[in-house]
């Protein structure tokens, strides 16, 4: 199959040895298009239970990401709302057309 047109997606995925997706839906989605299993890596860091937060300055998060409706950084604004004294960095610009988005995470 190499040199020649690749004619859908099972066999694109033929050629691959593997693949991992952030979203269960993702991977049936691959299944479908690809008929490949892919391996789901969700999105953020698991603490394991004994883990202590160093005390020096407030809990700081950070993510670069740029500013556009498919990031969903709304889950992340939600979400932050539950570790009072914590701090929220994002870096990033607005994708264009979705600057007046980006402003309304302004605070």
């Amino acid at each position: 199959m190499l040199g020649s047109a690749i004619r859908n997606g099972h066999e694109y995925g033929a050629l691959l040895s593997g693949m991992a997706v952030k979203l269960a839906s993702e991977a049936a989605r691959a299944k479908d298009v690809l008929g490949l299993e892919a391996k789901v890596i969700s999105n953020g860091v698991e603490l394991p239970s004994s883990w202590t937060r160093p005390s020096a300055g407030p809990f700081t998060i950070g993510t670069l990401a740029r500013l556009s409706p498919d990031k969903c950084l709304e889950q992340l604004l939600t979400a932050f709302e539950r570790l009072p004294g914590a701090r929220l960095v994002i870096g990033g610009e607005a994708e264009t057309g979705s600057e007046a988005r980006g402003s309304s995470f302004s605070t």
